[in-house]
């Protein structure tokens, strides 16, 4: 049996996490934006608290990209990490932001 269809399925579902995740982005930062429209002191909190944790999520990332590769990791494994360093945190936010506050 040839290697490109098992090649393709392993592309195809990269592509499908990864395009996921994008979607959950593009909702975090419609919901960020939303957010900094109505102004006042909650926006300015935004703010701070999107640059702060994007430097965090950075760091998180290669903190973990660095462990895995010092012990001898694989690329597969690497970007499977790196995903979901970045789907927990945006899920996370997701849900921060929809939040109603009372």
């Amino acid at each position: 049996m040839s290697k490109v269809p098992r090649l393709w399925k392993q592309w195809s579902a990269w592509s499908i996490r990864i395009a996921a995740l994008n979607v959950e982005a593009q909702q975090v930062i419609a919901l960020r934006m939303w957010r900094i429209m109505t102004a006042g002191h909650r926006a300015q909190a935004e703010v701070k608290r999107m640059v702060s944790e994007k430097a965090a999520a950075l760091s998180e990332a290669h903190v973990g990209a660095a462990a895995i590769m010092l012990r001898g990791g694989n690329p597969k494994r690497l970007a499977s990490n790196t995903l979901r360093v970045y789907r927990r945190r945006i899920r996370r936010n997701k849900r921060r932001l929809l939040k109603r506050k009372s």
